[in-house]
């Protein structure tokens, strides 16, 4: 029994040191440069796969998941890594497991060579720079955000796992989208000028930032939302992929790294 035990820690053990020695280069645009990642392992694998059976509309279990997978196999500090940054993130680590992925398009299931979809990223995408936004006396530095800031809000604002069956009227749909808008936007603005009074978003609180969010001019936030808008529309140029007669955008779903 004694050497069972001994023979199962050294086993362990030993596959421990093998997956760090399956690490590979992933690109991360915001960094330009390439990092080393552990490939994904069975049991992460299984944590995706438990995050489809999340019916919480804000998937935070599968959120979850892939930002414990990030922070554990990256071999670097991830604080700087950016939402688009995961989406680039996901595809390498997809791609170790298999380079042929499986989309559903309404009808039609399609395999798709993400490599394509990669190698097309890493040669013509352009991650965003800082961006101001001016209006009156205002000004605003935005940038896409952090997938630590992702995680800090799904931990301290969406902490109601709310349902789809929990959405029971047009009110619960317009206050789902409204609450998104502004949690998004919030993620985003990194500091605020308001005369020569400048705020650094970055230490408050998200409930904080929620409350300045909320007294912004609505002009202004349209002038934000156009920007980040841009900025997801760009990146789906390269995540869509005509098959046939059909444009099939690929989502980074937990379908994604098990289809």
């Amino acid at each position: 029994m004694e050497d069972n035990i001994l023979d199962f820690n050294k086993a362990l053990n030993q596959l421990s040191q093998i997956a760090n020695n399956y690490s590979f280069d992933v690109w991360i645009p915001s960094e330009n440069k390439s990092i080393k990642f552990n490939e994904i392992n069975a049991f992460q694998q299984k944590q995706i796969l438990s995050g489809s059976m999340d019916s919480s509309i804000y998937s935070k279990k599968f959120n979850s998941a892939l930002y414990d997978i990030i922070q554990n196999n990256c071999s670097e500090d991830i604080s700087t890594f950016t939402i688009l940054d995961k989406i680039l993130i996901c595809l390498q680590l997809r791609e170790k497991i298999s380079n042929v992925v499986k989309i559903q398009n309404d009808k039609n299931k399609y395999d798709i060579d993400i490599s394509e979809v990669i190698n097309n990223l890493k040669s013509s995408y352009i991650h965003p720079k800082e961006t101001e936004v001016v209006h009156n006396n205002i000004k605003l530095t935005i940038y896409p955000s952090y997938i630590l800031e992702e995680k800090l809000y799904d931990d301290t604002i969406l902490t109601d796992n709310k349902k789809t069956e929990d959405i029971k009227s047009t009110d619960d749909i317009q206050n789902i989208i409204s609450d998104a808008f502004i949690g998004e936007l919030a993620k985003s603005i990194k500091i605020l000028k308001i005369d020569e009074n400048i705020i650094d978003l970055k230490p408050l609180t998200f409930k904080q930032r929620i409350k300045l969010v909320e007294k912004m001019p609505a002009s202004l936030i349209q002038d934000i939302l156009n920007i980040v808008s841009e900025w997801k529309k760009t990146i789906d140029t390269f995540l869509t992929v005509k098959k046939e007669n059909e444009m099939v955008l690929i989502k980074i779903d937990p379908l994604f790294f098990i289809g």
